[in-house]
Protein backbone atom coordinates (compact mmCIF):
# COMPACT_ATOMS: atom_id res chain seq x y z
CA UNK A 1 0.00 0.00 0.00
CA UNK A 2 1.06 3.60 -0.82
CA UNK A 3 -0.14 6.74 0.82
CA UNK A 4 0.82 10.34 -1.02
CA UNK A 5 -1.49 12.63 0.66
CA UNK A 6 -4.69 11.82 -0.63
CA UNK A 7 -3.86 8.89 -3.37
CA UNK A 8 -4.36 5.30 -1.83
CA UNK A 9 -2.76 2.42 -3.74
CA UNK A 10 -4.28 -1.25 -2.85
CA UNK A 11 -2.99 -4.22 -4.99
CA UNK A 12 -1.23 -7.48 -5.55
CA UNK A 13 -2.36 -10.38 -4.23
CA UNK A 14 -3.40 -8.64 -1.31
CA UNK A 15 -6.57 -7.57 -2.66
CA UNK A 16 -7.59 -9.71 -5.70
CA UNK A 17 -6.51 -12.89 -6.98
CA UNK A 18 -5.79 -12.84 -10.92
CA UNK A 19 -9.48 -12.66 -13.18
CA UNK A 20 -11.32 -12.60 -9.57
CA UNK A 21 -12.62 -9.06 -8.55
CA UNK A 22 -13.86 -10.56 -5.56
CA UNK A 23 -11.72 -8.93 -2.50
CA UNK A 24 -9.61 -11.08 0.00
CA UNK A 25 -10.39 -11.43 3.44
CA UNK A 26 -7.00 -9.40 3.81
CA UNK A 27 -7.96 -6.87 1.51
CA UNK A 28 -11.08 -6.35 3.19
CA UNK A 29 -8.79 -5.75 6.67
CA UNK A 30 -6.69 -3.11 4.73
CA UNK A 31 -9.52 -1.28 3.87
CA UNK A 32 -11.49 -1.53 7.35
CA UNK A 33 -8.20 -0.03 8.37
CA UNK A 34 -5.99 1.47 6.62
CA UNK A 35 -8.54 3.05 3.83
CA UNK A 36 -11.79 3.87 5.38
CA UNK A 37 -10.45 5.77 8.44
CA UNK A 38 -8.59 8.66 5.94
CA UNK A 39 -11.94 8.88 3.82
CA UNK A 40 -14.48 8.84 6.97
CA UNK A 41 -15.95 12.52 7.96
CA UNK A 42 -15.28 14.43 4.95
CA UNK A 43 -17.82 15.55 1.98
CA UNK A 44 -15.34 15.14 -0.65
CA UNK A 45 -15.62 13.02 -3.74
CA UNK A 46 -13.86 9.64 -3.63
CA UNK A 47 -12.73 8.09 -7.08
CA UNK A 48 -12.00 4.54 -7.23
CA UNK A 49 -9.80 3.51 -10.54
CA UNK A 50 -9.55 -0.87 -10.88
CA UNK A 51 -6.66 -1.30 -12.73
CA UNK A 52 -5.56 -5.10 -14.74
CA UNK A 53 -2.58 -6.94 -14.65
CA UNK A 54 -2.72 -7.69 -18.65
CA UNK A 55 -4.70 -10.23 -20.93
CA UNK A 56 -2.00 -12.21 -20.48
CA UNK A 57 -2.75 -13.28 -16.81
CA UNK A 58 -6.35 -11.91 -16.88
CA UNK A 59 -8.21 -13.10 -19.95
CA UNK A 60 -11.47 -11.91 -19.35
CA UNK A 61 -12.61 -8.60 -20.75
CA UNK A 62 -10.39 -6.19 -18.60
CA UNK A 63 -12.03 -2.93 -19.09
CA UNK A 64 -14.83 -4.91 -17.12
CA UNK A 65 -13.19 -6.39 -14.65
CA UNK A 66 -11.11 -3.04 -13.96
CA UNK A 67 -14.60 -1.62 -13.01
CA UNK A 68 -15.67 -4.37 -11.33
CA UNK A 69 -12.51 -4.32 -9.00
CA UNK A 70 -13.46 -0.63 -8.17
CA UNK A 71 -17.25 -1.27 -7.77
CA UNK A 72 -16.18 -4.09 -5.17
CA UNK A 73 -14.31 -1.67 -3.45
CA UNK A 74 -16.82 0.73 -3.24
CA UNK A 75 -19.56 -1.26 -2.45
CA UNK A 76 -17.28 -2.69 0.69
CA UNK A 77 -16.44 0.68 1.77
CA UNK A 78 -19.93 1.62 1.56
CA UNK A 79 -21.74 -1.29 2.63
CA UNK A 80 -19.14 -2.55 5.78
CA UNK A 81 -16.98 0.77 6.17
CA UNK A 82 -19.99 3.45 6.08
CA UNK A 83 -18.44 5.18 4.08
CA UNK A 84 -21.87 7.81 1.97
CA UNK A 85 -22.42 5.89 -1.23
CA UNK A 86 -23.04 9.50 -3.13
CA UNK A 87 -19.34 10.39 -2.63
CA UNK A 88 -17.90 7.98 -5.06
CA UNK A 89 -16.76 8.10 -9.00
CA UNK A 90 -15.36 4.69 -10.22
CA UNK A 91 -13.64 4.49 -13.27
CA UNK A 92 -11.56 1.51 -15.10
CA UNK A 93 -8.17 1.77 -16.90
CA UNK A 94 -7.98 -1.88 -17.37
CA UNK A 95 -4.37 -3.10 -17.83
CA UNK A 96 -3.15 0.66 -19.65
CA UNK A 97 -1.59 1.66 -16.52
CA UNK A 98 0.85 -0.33 -15.02
CA UNK A 99 3.03 0.00 -12.72
CA UNK A 100 5.96 -2.67 -12.84
CA UNK A 101 5.55 -4.67 -16.35
CA UNK A 102 8.00 -6.67 -15.10
CA UNK A 103 5.90 -7.79 -11.68
CA UNK A 104 2.08 -8.00 -12.96
CA UNK A 105 0.64 -8.68 -9.41
CA UNK A 106 1.39 -4.95 -8.59
CA UNK A 107 -0.77 -3.80 -11.54
CA UNK A 108 -4.00 -5.73 -9.80
CA UNK A 109 -5.01 -2.94 -8.06
CA UNK A 110 -7.29 0.30 -7.43
CA UNK A 111 -6.44 3.46 -6.79
CA UNK A 112 -8.63 5.39 -4.24
CA UNK A 113 -8.46 8.93 -4.27
CA UNK A 114 -10.43 11.84 -2.06
CA UNK A 115 -10.47 14.44 -4.81
CA UNK A 116 -10.70 18.46 -3.57
CA UNK A 117 -14.69 18.22 -4.73
CA UNK A 118 -17.34 18.73 -2.63
CA UNK A 119 -20.18 16.49 -2.84
CA UNK A 120 -23.47 18.50 -2.53
CA UNK A 121 -26.10 17.78 0.76
CA UNK A 122 -28.46 16.55 -1.46
CA UNK A 123 -29.60 13.85 -4.83
CA UNK A 124 -30.15 14.69 -8.35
Amino acid sequence: MENDRQKIIIGGEDLFRPGSAELSARGKRLLQTDVAPDLKGFRNRIEIKGNTAGATNETQDLWALGYARAYSVMRYLVDDCGIEENRFRLISAADNEPRDPANPALNRRVEVVMTEALVSGGGE
